[in-house]
């Protein structure tokens, strides 16, 4: 092949690794570096070498603003709410649904991390690579829930209506304060 033409080079350019195919077999596989993608777009058209560098730039900047340090504290920071928040749906919530005679109160903490998904307009699983003002309004709706939560509970309030309260307060905050249109670090 042409990486091993290239020898310890191609390695650099085509760091070698390995995947788990279907049948749990690992299989060689070589991941494209910046210099190995740069290398295969130098094939084709004007257009699509811009287009490469231009990612290849998109992907370096944000990996330049994941690495700040207010990145890394407002991650920590929405780490911590978020424990906060899962905490108050299992101290306070699934035991109030339970009594309310719920089935699937378990199911709570997956309803509630949807909400927030949606209210924010972000894709689950995807905080890691989320900018840094949306983290920050990620961690504000949480703590509204959280707060929400404990006081519903506290008054006693049937736990499906609960989740229709904080949904309606949060889209009523989402319409004064918007999340940012511009939301994650890579395209």
């Amino acid at each position: 092949d042409e990486i091993d033409k290239l020898g310890e080079k191609g390695l650099l350019i085509f760091g070698e690794s390995k995947y788990k195919n279907s049948q749990n077999k690992f299989m060689p596989m070589y991941t494209l570096t910046k210099k190995g993608a740069m290398q295969i777009g130098a094939r084709y058209s004007a257009e699509t070498r811009y287009k490469l560098i231009e990612y290849a730039e998109t992907l370096e900047n944000a990996l330049r603003e994941k690495l700040k340090s207010e990145w890394l504290e407002s991650r920590s920071k929405g780490k911590m709410i978020r424990k906060q928040t899962t905490d108050a749906i299992e101290d306070y919530l699934i035991p109030h649904a339970i009594q309310q005679g719920s089935k699937n109160s378990g199911m709570l903490f997956m309803t509630y991390s949807k909400l927030v998904n949606s209210i924010c307009e972000i894709e689950a699983n995807q905080r890691d690579n989320i900018k840094d003002n949306v983290l920050m309004y990620i961690s504000f709706i949480e703590d509204f829930i959280q707060k929400t939560i404990i006081e519903e509970v506290e008054n006693g309030t049937y736990y499906k209506d609960i989740y229709k309260i904080c949904k309606t307060k949060c889209e009523t905050l989402k319409t004064i304060n918007p999340p940012s249109k511009e939301k994650y670090l890579f395209p």
